[in-house]
Parts: C-alpha cells; structure tokens; sequence
C-alpha cells in the first residue's frame, strides 16, 4: 500500500505540473486513502487544492503535511495558502456587510412605507368619521334658517359685513355650525389673504375628508385648529 500510494502521490506532482489540479486531487485522495501517515499526499493534495483556489481546505491539507514530513515545498504551498485563505475570508466578510447593510436599508424603508400607509388610513377613518357626524348634524337640524340681513350671505348668524366672517361663516352655517366672529383674530385674518390657503381652508371645513390630501400642511392643519376652536368659544 506505501509503495502504491508513493506512485499515486509521484502522479499527483506531475498531473499539477501539467495544468492539471483536478486529476491530481484524485490521485493524492487515492494515496491518502491508501496511507494516512503519508505526509507528501497530503502535500500534492494540498497543491492540487491550492491551484483549484479552495484556499482553506488546501491550508489544512498542507498544515498536516508539514506536521508529518515537513519541507520546503509544503511550506511555501501552505504560505501562499494562507495569504489567500485571509483574503478570502476578508473579502467575504466585506461582502456580508454590505448584505447585511443592504437588507436593514429595506427593512427600514418597508417599515417607513408601512407606517406612512397606516397614517393614511387613520386619517382617511377620521376624514369619513367626521363627514358622517356632519350629516348626522344637518339631518338633525332640519329647520329653516332665518332669513339673512340685507348685505349679509345666507346661513350667516351675525350681523358682520366684513369678508372674513361672511366666507368662513358661510361655510361653518352649512356644517349646522353656530356663526362667529372671526375678524378680530389678525392670524385669521392674515391667512385668509392667502388665496391658496384660503381655498383649503374652506375645501376642508366644507368636506372634512379633504385632509387626507392635506395632512402634511402644517399651516393649514394650524389654521384650521385655530379657527375650529375660536368657533366653538361663546
């Protein structure tokens, strides 16, 4: 069996002399099999694995066969093994970073998205839960209003000509909302002569469910907070 395996390991040496690592390994594998003790099977294995770029099994193959027969051959396959070894596993924990740091991007993204999907949803409940308190209130208020003052709009309930109150009263009358006075709050006031404001201001007192489109305005959302709660004081 030594004098065999001797033959099979001598073949491995020229098989990855020749450019030929895989039918090498075969051959070292065959002396290993045949002698365990026998450090230069280990050795052209440890080559032929080298060749093949399986840096950590060829390392270990070439560890033992310095431990058994050592020499300059094994020595310098197992250096040159292990240089690669460590930048392999360098190379791969790079690798598993950047995965890692990949997949917590979309994780939190995912996260971000679910939570922005659940604010919607809360607030397009709050937008529908308010228009139904709003019909709710004009079905229980069924009667007629008193005729306006001459210059006032209808569903006024105060006796103010100035633009401010008419358009903001206007709207909160047909809300089934008892009428204020709004000019004397210069904030109020301010905002109404922005036109833009002023539009969705009215948009979302008229229909309740326009905040959906408008829950990141924080001027609006302000706004209307101060005018909602100016309406309700006596």
């Amino acid at each position: 069996d030594g004098t065999i395996a001797s033959l099979y390991a001598a073949r491995a040496d020229a098989l990855i002399r020749a450019g030929r690592p895989s039918a090498a390994e075969r051959d070292a594998n065959a002396a290993v099999a045949l002698n365990r003790d026998y450090g230069r099977a280990y050795r052209e294995r440890g080559r032929a694995r080298l060749a093949l770029t399986r840096y950590d099994e060829a390392a270990s193959d070439l560890r033992q066969a310095c431990a058994l027969d050592w020499d300059e051959v094994a020595a310098e396959a197992l250096r040159r093994a292990e240089v690669h070894a460590r930048r392999t596993t360098h190379a791969s924990s790079r690798r598993a970073r950047k995965e890692a740091k990949e997949r917590d991007k979309v994780a939190l993204r995912q996260r971000r998205e679910a939570e922005q999907a659940a604010a919607l949803r809360r607030a397009e409940a709050v937008a529908v839960y308010e228009a139904k308190k709003a019909e709710e209130a004009r079905n229980r208020n069924k009667a007629p209003a008193p005729s306006p003052a001459p210059g006032m709009l209808p569903g006024m309930g105060l006796g103010t000509r100035d633009g401010v109150d008419d358009e903001l009263n206007a709207v909160l009358a047909r809300r089934g909302m008892a009428a204020r006075s709004f000019a004397s709050d210069p904030e109020i006031v301010d905002a109404m002569a922005d036109a833009e404001l002023k539009a969705k201001l009215l948009s979302c007192l008229e229909d309740p469910r326009q905040l959906v489109r408008h829950q990141r305005d924080k001027k609006l959302l302000g706004l209307l907070e101060r005018v909602l709660t100016r309406q309700q004081q006596r």
